[in-house]
């Protein structure tokens, strides 16, 4: 593997070192004081300049996370919080978002609060607030390659209605600038329930800035109308802006160009900084494309959101007639490889990737 510029066997490495965490692994800690207050916490550490934060309390979702002392994930004004705060109805759920890298939206609902057959939905669903349970953290080797793995399971149930179970495992490759998520939801209940499933990626300063661009294959993409001035921006809906206090949210879906195997890549770069993000997933598994532009001052993201919903909600898809139902016992995959890339040539390796998906068309 790779280390600090240099290449090294297992043996080299533990000749320089007394204990792995001194550059990579994962450490658990348990944050104090505040909303964030009993909020567990598994610190991994790549050893590529890579750290990340799992929160199992959140649903097994991705807190802060910096690449050589950079942070890339926006986090909002409350911070971490923990889920006995979370409010399910209507727009509770933003009292309770603190950003992080990543936030997941479902299982049984994701999107705009609504009602649906009766039920009343909040927003984005309460997936994200779930505990999760059997968590597991691990380095283990397989020659002079070392492999760190995160996993646990969030089960989202309520008497009479759903059963879903969550199966999600992080891992990476010591050494490496980039991690795999991969997730399993399995219908464990004997009725068919509504599958919604989006990752909600909060990407903040300084990644974000007016010297930032959001680079995809794009081939069509269509404003929301709920946010009614993205319709005056299609052209400039990659373009990233300066903060500006009250500016209006703005979403747009896209539809992104694949590769022969069926798979996609984005992105965000900022080229002041030489420093991007790179989003490859399977278009199978991710059908739909959402981008959240919310730009004002203190609030400032960029929200990309693959999935196999859009934040419409679950009535739009359901008179679409492309609401997921899962049957009973079965189960559902998907998957998403995050990278960083780092300097002028990896940002041109991924323009020249994104011109060519394009090109095939």
């Amino acid at each position: 593997m790779k280390l600090f510029d240099r290449d090294m066997t297992k043996v080299e490495l533990t000749q320089r070192v007394g204990h792995l965490s001194q550059v990579f692994g994962v450490q658990r800690c348990t944050l104090r004081e505040g909303s964030a207050e009993g909020v567990e916490v598994l610190e991994v550490a790549t050893g590529g300049g890579l750290r990340f934060q799992v929160l199992p309390g959140r649903g097994m979702d991705l807190g802060r996370l910096e690449y050589r002392g950079v942070p890339f994930a926006f986090i909002g004004k409350g911070g971490v919080a923990h889920p006995h705060l979370y409010d399910p109805r209507g727009w509770g759920w933003l009292k309770t978002f603190g950003g992080g890298f990543l936030v997941t939206c479902g299982l049984t609902h994701a999107g705009i609060p609504e009602e649906d057959e009766g039920e009343e939905l909040g927003l984005h669903g309460r997936v994200s607030h779930l505990q999760a349970e059997e968590i597991h953290s691990s380095t283990t080797w397989e020659g002079d390659e070392a492999t760190i793995r995160v996993s646990g399971k969030v089960r989202e149930s309520s008497l009479h209605h759903e059963n879903l179970l969550l199966t999600r495992s992080i891992t990476a490759q010591g050494g490496s600038r980039s991690f795999k998520i991969i997730d399993i939801v399995t219908n464990e209940g004997f009725a068919p329930t509504p599958l919604m499933f989006l990752y909600h990626f909060n990407l903040g300063f300084p990644l974000i800035s007016g010297d930032s661009r959001f680079i995809a294959p794009i081939t069509k993409t269509e404003p929301w109308e709920a946010t009614p001035e993205a319709a005056g921006l299609l052209d400039r809906c990659c373009d990233l802006l300066d903060p500006i206090p009250g500016r209006e949210d703005v979403l747009f879906f896209h539809e992104v160009a694949l590769d022969s195997r069926g798979n996609t890549c984005i992105a965000v770069v900022n080229k002041r900084l030489q420093l991007g993000i790179q989003l490859s997933y399977s278009k199978s598994e991710l059908p739909l494309l959402s981008q959240a532009n919310i730009l004002k001052s203190q609030d400032y993201f960029l929200a990309l959101e693959p999935g196999n919903c859009t934040p419409a909600g679950r009535v739009n898809l359901r008179d679409k007639g492309q609401l997921r139902i899962l049957d009973p016992q079965e189960e559902v995959r998907f998957s998403i490889t995050i990278e960083v890339l780092d300097g002028a040539e990896e940002i041109q390796a991924l323009e020249s990737r994104v011109a060519a998906l394009l090109s095939e068309r």
